[in-house]
């Protein structure tokens, strides 16, 4: 900073702050431009400032003015003068506040280094004189900046510590503002009762004050939590009761919101046409109000609906639309989102070149972005001290009589600067590196957990299917011990779904035509048949299904093959055993086992049946919502269709 210029800014200071004040109501109260034209010596009736305080304050207030119309270069000039001004006073308390309100603009405009360092400092001050008021807003804004770099330990200690000041000093906005920070970390540490507990307070606080947006946000924040624990008619009405309130403030950026949450959940609900209804009025206003960010939100959305309902060309169209905007706004999670849902599409419309090329490019995107976060705040602190440091050199050259007569304090500064540098370098560096260590200690750990679970249930299944085949050996009874065969075939039945989960990674939905085909392999191995004593056909389509429904439908095949093996091919010399798996037109699928034995003998129903076996077959095909149909002539056919 040039020196003279310096002296010439404190000297008008203190000359403005010894003759002007400013008469102010409440902040709520006062316009921008009344507090602009009274600051101004000329338009404003300059008799009427008396202290440097009533001057700091209007700058103050002006700059949170400027702050929440989002004038932030305006807001920052307001809060750096009341800065230097209260410094010149020696008023701590409103050079704290000052230092407080510098710290939300360098938040609001992305630096959130230099945010941490001025609401620290201001904290320091604050804790120092014992003002529990600003104390509280600095360790709250500290809380909100710690949340937002997922920093949750130190970020949950300074709100629940603003908390507690809050409520003693009966702030009761700003409580409210702590409890739903609060809340958010919570649900994002998946500690949902948690969350709750401090949506509701937050919700509790802001209709007792009559805060009707802060009661719409709290509203719209429990269905969050409801949705992600999967509570969704309960996250439905939540997210309704914040939508009316939404459309009587007549907020059209909030109600859009609503709108796509509101949409979200009908299609987990798969009410597609719901779904499609609500995301169709967000994409609307969004256009409106010309919101790109949420646009992409809503194409996203809307392509993620078409692909699940088999809409593939609204599907690609949406998507496409997504990825020309998300490029445009440099949304990196947009444009992962995006990418994915594109390699979605094309591997469902069998372009897999253009799925894999997608694939490759999420997969980038992925491994880059904490890459890119962590380069861009290292260069952005280094371009910073250089040109610090630039600044520095020339006014050296510009001032080197006045810089000689103050050599010593410049070499002090220098050196303080530098100091500050490199540890304001060393923390962050700290923190990047303590975040990546969560964050793959997490993971490493879910994985460990994950595989141990796997390894304990196929061990339980392996340690039960040997007991059985012993207890079978040791058995004379043949009755107990098909008893127990049958147990034996059930269990490697659900085996087979467990290891087909273990080894399909990410993807939980099971191939329906590998698991047959070893399911019948392995029960023909195990009644000691093979492929040259029965003549078994196979067909089935390339089906997945979710564990569930493909587990009740492995055990059906068990059990109706393993009845054609038993006792179907009596005195039958040429045994014939037909399965097949077959997709059809209504999007049902068939399954039909048919063998050429001897039929059923007809006192057996299948609805009054008092065997294990067919009581099994009846309930699973309930379970699954089918329908049974048996044909008896010239061998038995069981034909059930279930929906996919």
């Amino acid at each position: 900073m040039d020196f003279k210029k310096s002296k010439m800014r404190c000297a008008k200071l203190i000359v403005i702050s010894l003759f002007v004040f400013i008469p102010l109501n409440e902040f709520c109260q006062v316009s921008p431009d009344k507090l602009r034209n009274d600051l101004d010596p000329v338009k404003g009736d300059v008799s009427v400032f008396e202290t440097q305080k009533n001057l700091i304050d209007s700058l103050n207030k002006l700059g949170i003015s400027h702050w929440r119309n989002k004038s932030y270069d305006k807001a920052k000039e307001c809060f750096n003068t009341a800065v230097d001004l209260s410094l010149i006073a020696d008023d701590r308390k409103l050079h704290a506040s000052s230092l407080n309100n510098l710290g939300l603009v360098f938040y609001s405009t992305g630096d959130f280094s230099e945010g941490i360092d001025l609401y620290k400092q201001s904290l320091t001050i604050c804790r120092s004189i014992g003002d529990e008021t600003n104390t509280a807003k600095s360790l709250l804004n500290l809380g909100i900046v710690y949340k937002r770099h997922g920093i949750y330990d130190q970020s949950l200690e300074c709100l629940l510590e603003a908390a507690t000041l809050f409520e003693r000093n009966g702030q009761l906005s700003e409580l409210a503002s702590a409890y739903n920070s609060v809340a958010g970390i919570q649900l994002k540490i998946l500690d949902y009762s948690g969350a709750l507990k401090y949506n509701f307070k937050s919700l509790e606080i802001r209709k007792l004050i009559g805060d009707e947006r802060g009661v719409a946000g709290s509203l719209n924040n429990i269905g969050n939590v409801y949705k992600n624990c999967d509570s969704l008619d309960i996250a439905l009405n939540f997210y309704r009761e914040s939508l009316e309130i939404k459309m009587e403030l007549g907020d059209s950026q909030l109600i859009s919101s609503s709108y796509l949450n509101i949409g979200k959940v009908y299609y987990s609900l798969k009410e597609y046409v719901l779904s499609e209804e609500n995301y169709t009025k967000a994409l609307s206003i969004k256009k409106e109000i010309e919101d790109k960010h949420g646009m992409i939100l809503v194409y996203n959305s809307l392509g993620e609906l078409y692909l699940e309902t088999g809409d593939f060309e609204k599907a690609r169209l949406y998507l496409l639309l997504a990825s020309y905007l998300s490029k445009e706004t440099k949304s990196y999670q947009l444009v992962l989102e995006n990418l994915i849902l594109l390699k979605q599409l094309y591997k469902s419309i069998g372009d897999f070149q253009k799925a894999l090329s997608y694939s490759e490019e999420s997969v980038s995107l992925t491994d880059s972005i904490f890459n890119q976060e962590k380069t861009r705040a290292l260069t952005d602190i280094q371009l910073k001290y250089e040109t610090q440091k630039k600044e520095m050199e020339i006014t050296s050259l510009q001032n080197f009589n006045e810089i000689q007569s103050n050599l010593l304090i410049s070499r002090r500064n220098t050196i303080i600067s530098l100091v500050v540098g490199f540890f304001l370098l060393l923390v962050l560096l700290c923190l990047i590196y303590y975040s990546y260590r969560l964050k793959k200690t997490a993971n490493e750990k879910i994985k460990t957990l994950m595989q141990e679970r796997q390894h304990r249930a196929k061990n339980n299944r392996q340690l039960l299917s040997s007991i059985l085949n012993l207890q079978s050996d040791q058995k004379n009874d043949a009755k107990t011990m098909e008893t127990l065969k049958s147990s034996e075939n059930r269990v490697q039945a659900i085996s087979l779904i467990d290891k087909m989960l273990f080894n399909n990674g990410e993807d939980i939905t099971i191939k329906m035509d590998k698991y047959l085909y070893d399911l019948i392999n392995y029960l023909l191995l195990s009644y000691g048949l093979n492929e040259l004593r029965i003549s078994l056909r196979t067909y089935f389509d390339k089906i997945s299904l979710n564990p569930e429904i493909a587990t009740a439908i492995g055990i059906i095949v068990n059990e109706l093959v393993t009845n054609s093996l038993k006792h179907a091919f009596n005195n039958i010399s040429d045994p014939e055993l037909s399965i097949e798996l077959i997709r059809k037109t209504n999007n049902k699928i068939l399954l039909k086992i048919a063998d050429n034995g001897i039929g059923m003998p007809e006192e057996i129903n299948v609805n009054s049946a008092e065997s294990l076996g067919l009581k099994l077959i009846k309930s699973l095909i309930s379970q699954i919502k089918g329908d049974l149909k048996i044909e008896n002539k010239f061998g038995t056919i069981f034909y059930i269709e279930f929906k996919e």
